[in-house]
């Protein structure tokens, strides 16, 4: 799970660099890299998703203590259950924020410095 986490990362940053630098650049190519990176994000993506689903780890507290080996209580199971409906949807609407910007930053910056 972790080598999927940290190639999903790796995925993330790269698409959030060329994707901007590349449209800038080359037009609509930028396409072509984009869809490739987006593709492999989402291949990371769904390989956490379905060891998340297998051993039943949602929420932060329980993927932190499934890497390290250890079982929650069962009152945390409850509690940290009873979490995941907001935190999904948080956890996704903050995603699209914070890519936004960061992409926003990046055109911003390269508008100035080439215009």
């Amino acid at each position: 799970m972790n080598t999927y986490a940290i190639g999903m990362v790796i995925s993330i940053i790269a698409i959030l660099i060329t994707t901007p630098v590349l449209a800038f650049f080359t037009g609509f190519w930028f396409f072509i890299p984009f869809v490739v990176l987006f593709a492999c994000i989402m291949y990371f993506a769904t390989r956490i998703e379905k060891y998340k689903k297998e051993y039943n780890v949602q929420t932060y507290k329980e993927i932190i203590a499934f890497t390290k080996g250890e079982t929650l209580s069962k009152e945390e199971q409850i509690r940290e259950e009873a979490k995941r409906p907001y935190q999904k949807a948080l956890s996704t609407i903050l995603s699209g924020v914070i890519a936004a910007v960061v992409c926003g930053g990046i055109a911003a910056v390269l508008i100035m410095l080439f215009k």
